[in-house]
């Protein structure tokens, strides 16, 4: 039931993460870890995440740490939907404000020591609501934006323009629906490569290397006018090398086809995320109390 929904467990105490980790897993649900704030901000950047259980205090020395407020802001500013569930025995009353204004979806009392009379059911419909909601908000931002969003400097009348054939309500759909699966995305440093074929050359397609945060990883997307594109196929298979930095193409992971357009999706391993591609952007928010 679960099955795709990712959350992420904020814990700085390892008994309190397997716990957690053991009950969504057990439930479906994909799971990472992170211990301290900047392990969390760094997962947070590149992967999507549907909820996030966050304890507030990340330190087992200092009692006024409240890294996992920060944590939080992350997720807020980040404007992607995830739902943060708060679970933590440091909450105090003037925190409440905050936990509303940036839209927590739950906020509960964890008692230290006493694992065994955790609330499992209510913690993991916690969840599933902030998921569920999480899952509706992000489909709305994907399918309101542009599905063009993928590809570092090229605007989607030049790319429409450079192939020729087709419309732009087509393409839009084609490529929303080729790359859905695989977003929210972030934009590589290098620039598209255009996919030129025939004497004279003539643009038939673009392919960009991108990171998907769906799957918390690289992948390459090729897309072309369909006349051409098997063409293409056998006779230049040297594109996707062009693009793969210091990485290595592996299983293809979709296609998809319109009446005008072909397009694939590759997973690339061993690409360095942050040598490699954009950093999220952030919205702006204002300060926690």
């Amino acid at each position: 039931m679960n099955n795709g929904l990712r959350v992420l467990v904020v814990e700085d105490e390892k008994s309190w993460q397997e716990l957690y980790a053991e009950i969504l897993s057990d439930e479906g649900f994909h799971v990472s870890k992170a211990s301290t704030l900047e392990e969390a901000r760094n997962i947070l950047d590149y992967c999507f995440f549907h909820a996030a259980i966050v304890d507030l205090r990340l330190s087992k020395t200092d009692r006024n740490n409240r890294d996992g407020m920060e944590v939080l802001r992350h997720i807020m500013e980040l404007s992607e939907g995830t739902g943060a569930v708060v679970m933590s025995g440091y909450a105090d009353i003037k925190m409440f404000d905050d936990f509303r204004k940036y839209g927590i979806s739950s906020v509960a009392e964890k008692v230290e020591g006493d694992k065994g009379n955790m609330d499992i059911p209510a913690l993991l419909q916690k969840v599933r609501e902030a998921a569920a909601n999480a899952q509706r908000l992000s489909a709305r931002k994907i399918w309101e934006g542009s599905p063009f969003n993928f590809m570092n400097g090229l605007l989607a009348r030049d790319v429409q323009l450079a192939m020729g054939g087709g419309q732009m309500s087509e393409l839009r759909q084609f490529l929303g629906s080729l790359c859905y699966p695989f977003t929210p995305w972030l934009q590589a440093k290098v620039k598209p490569v255009s996919i030129e074929f025939g004497k004279p050359k003539q643009c038939v397609g673009y392919q960009t290397p991108c990171w998907s945060r769906a799957l918390g990883e690289a992948v390459v997307v090729r897309f072309g006018k369909i006349s051409s594109y098997d063409k293409v196929l056998k006779s230049e298979a040297g594109y996707i090398e062009k693009l793969l930095m210091s990485g290595t193409k592996r299983e293809k992971l979709r296609e998809y086809t319109s009446l005008h357009f072909k397009g694939e999706v590759y997973r690339l391993d061993g690409v360095n995320f942050a040598e490699h591609f954009k950093q999220p952007a952030l919205q702006k928010i204002a300060d926690f109390h």
